[in-house]
This record gives C-alpha cells, structure tokens and sequence, in this order.
C-alpha cells in the first residue's frame, strides 16, 4: 500500500483510491494536470496519519467550495509556498493541526511591499494562534524578508511546540526596504490578549542597506507592537547595525521609551561563537568590531562591560 507519495513537475490521475492512508506528500512545482483543491483536501482527509505535507509551486485547476475542516493530528511538517494567495488561504484555513507541527509558509511579493497586507492575510491569523499558544515554551516563531529591489519573498517558519518552558522567541531577518512588510507581522503578533509571558526578539542579519533609520525603524516598530519584550538577541556581522541598535534602545540624554521591561540583551557579532545572555548589569560583546566611542558609551551604561576578541577601532 502507498504510503509517501512525492510528484514533481508533471500531474498524474488524482484517484482519491490510490492517494489513501499517505504518511508523506510532496507536491512540488506542478503547473500541468494540477489536482483541484477539493480532491487534495480529500486525500488529506482520507490520510490521518499524515507526517508530512509540502505544497510548493502548484498552480490548482480550482479553488475549493468545501467548508470541510480536516484533522491531521499526526503531522509534524506543513510547508505551503509558493501558492497563490486564495489557495493558501483555504488550505490554511482547512487543516487542523497540533501546535507542535513545524510550519514553513513562502510568500511572493512581486508587486512591491504595498501589497503586503493582502499577501500575509491568508497566514496572519495562523500566526498569531500560534504566538498565543506559544508563549511559556521553547518554540520559536521566524519572518525572513529577502529579494532585491520591489521583488520579495517572505518566509514564516515555525518551529513547533517545545516540550520544555521558556521564553517564547520572535526571530526577524530582514533588509532595506523592508519596515512595512515587517509592520505588517508584528501588528499580527501583538492583536493577541495580554499575555504575563513575554517574548525573546532574535534580529538575524537586518540590513541597513541604503535606505532611511532602517535600523531604527525596525526597533521601533517592534517596540509597538511587542513592547513587553523583556529580552533582545542581536546576531549581525555588521557592528554598524549594531551600535545604531544601541544608539536607539540607549541614548545619551535621555531614555528612548523601547521595550521598558528590557532585562536581558545578548548581542552576537562572530556566527561561529556562542551566544551568551547576560543581565544589564553586566554585558558582554563577543567577537567583531566596535568604535571607542561606543565603548565609552557602554562603560556609561553598565557597571561592568566585558569585551572578548573584539577589535576596538578610533
């Protein structure tokens, strides 16, 4: 009997009798002899016990008329990208799944960021479940900008319910031109009820590129809409984003209003190194390169401030 079943390019006779108890399926870039979305919803319903499904590039002869909700209790992978908007939704909005699946969801916006709000719709309320009933465990919940000029792709993976207590951690990896897609996320994120846990922001990589404050920009727009963070990681080879960062959440005269329970800040400038949380009171930069200036600045901040294997530069 089938048990995985993996097509690419090409469609095949979509027998709803052969496509029965899958354990894995994998529809990958098939643009002829596509399935409708009715019958790939009712092979998923005749496959309980479903581990895995990727949809990746599928352009479906028709949308789905179906309000049927499917149960797939057993999944631990859901990847839908590349799909258009309306098909994402529906099977978004279709499949039942445990908080504990990992989840990869890739968007197109080929026509600029202007069109974000309805490119993200059909993911947004997936989302924002998932950060409600994610907070108090180890599960981390990642957006990924990338693209040049007004092409861009958005990526949100989740990386499933973790068995252990935590913080609950928002990753964000982004670039120039960016802040409105981003915006669009974090309003997400933060429609949910007060929660007494509060996230850990990741930034990965969010370049400045050549484009306004990005950087500030960023901040500020996750300070709105998460601002009961309580715990930072900067991970960035670019000691400019930074110190700009720090520019920000610190200014010299007075106090910027950003992320006022901030108790932890972790920042990480060498990939290969570890990554080390320390309180306020005491912070440590590992790797890479700083300004003097700036260490001026930090000595001010924190009583003891702890420099391993960075080059200080005039």
């Amino acid at each position: 009997m089938l048990r995985s079943a993996c097509i690419l390019n090409y469609g095949v006779q979509w027998s709803t009798s052969l496509f029965l108890n899958l354990h894995e399926l994998v529809l990958v870039d098939i643009i002829q002899a596509a399935p409708d979305v009715d019958t790939l919803l009712e092979i998923l319903s005749n496959s309980p016990k479903l581990t895995r499904l990727r949809v990746h590039g599928v352009i479906f002869t028709n949308s789905s008329s179906s309000q049927t909700r499917i149960s797939l209790s057993c999944l631990r992978s859901l990847e839908l990208e590349w799909l258009a908007p309306h098909i994402l939704k529906q099977l978004v909005d279709a499949i039942d799944i445990p908080t504990s699946t990992k989840y990869s969801f890739l968007i197109v916006l080929d026509d600029g960021w202007y069109i974000c709000y309805e490119r993200l719709e059909p993911i947004s309320p997936r989302l924002k479940a998932l950060a409600e009933v994610s907070r108090g465990t180890r599960s981390t919940l990642t957006f990924k900008v990338e693209g040049d000029g007004w092409n861009k792709t958005v990526r949100a993976t989740y990386g499933g319910e973790a068995q252990q207590l935590g913080a609950f951690t928002v990753g964000v990896e982004t670039l120039a031109r960016s802040t409105n897609i981003i915006e669009c996320f974090a309003r997400q994120l933060g429609q949910g009820e007060p929660n007494p846990i509060p996230p850990i922001l990741h930034l990965i990589n969010c370049s400045d590129g050549a484009y306004g404050n990005t950087k500030e920009e960023l901040l500020q727009i996750l300070h709105r809409h998460l601002p009961d963070t309580d715990e930072i990681l900067i991970e960035d080879t670019s000691s400019r984003f930074i110190e700009d960062a720090f520019n920000d959440l610190f200014p010299l005269n007075q106090s910027s209003g950003l992320f006022s329970r901030l108790s932890a800040l972790t920042e990480q400038q060498d990939q290969e190194g570890g990554s080390y949380p320390l309180p306020l009171q005491t912070f440590r930069i590992e790797g890479g390169t700083i300004s003097a200036e700036m260490v001026k600045v930090l000595e001010n901040l924190v009583p003891n401030l702890m420099l391993d294997r960075v080059k200080v530069k005039d």
